[in-house]
């Protein structure tokens, strides 16, 4: 049986790996994206369960994921 994955977008990396790290030890596989638009390539790439997204980034923003 596969663990969920969520993919963690954020460009704060403090936050990002903070919250990956508790998603992690909480039993789940976590992808991380720096931005919008390296999180729109994971989604093409690879299975995600679920999708956590920042909403203010530079760039491609957490509504601009979501469309």
């Amino acid at each position: 049986m596969r663990a969920e994955t969520i993919l963690v977008i954020d460009d704060e990396s403090v936050q990002r790996e903070a919250l990956a790290g508790h998603l992690e030890k909480q039993g789940f596989t976590v992808l991380q994206a720096a931005d919008g638009e390296a999180g729109v390539a994971i989604l093409q790439m690879e299975q995600v369960d679920v999708a956590l997204t920042d909403l203010r980034m530079p760039g491609l923003d957490g509504m601009g994921v979501l469309r």
